[in-house]
């Protein structure tokens, strides 16, 4: 459950980066009312981690192409690998 609700706030994070606070509700909304999401964030499984993970690189790869330095570039590999290693499908 900590995973799902930490993905949604990540989101809206991104989303609100990038698009602005309207699209950001509106893509978390969707997210919270989507019946696989809350199906799988009630399981104990790591899809929730997955997507979590996901989200977070998203969000550190815009802030390392926005300022660019050594320290985000890496931050945002060690994000992905430990997504891909959290499942395969992360990779894509």
């Amino acid at each position: 459950m900590i995973f799902g609700v930490a993905a949604v706030v990540t989101l809206f994070a991104l989303n609100h980066r990038l698009f602005g606070k309207a699209i950001a509700t509106m893509s978390c909304v969707l997210l919270i009312t989507n019946v696989f999401f809350v199906r799988y964030m009630q399981e104990v499984r790591v899809y929730t981690l997955a997507l979590l993970l996901v989200v977070v690189a998203s969000y550190c790869f815009v802030a390392a192409l926005d300022r660019p330095t050594a320290r985000r570039w890496v931050v945002y590999g060690v994000v992905s690998a430990v997504a891909i290693y959290a499942h395969v499908f992360s990779g894509f």
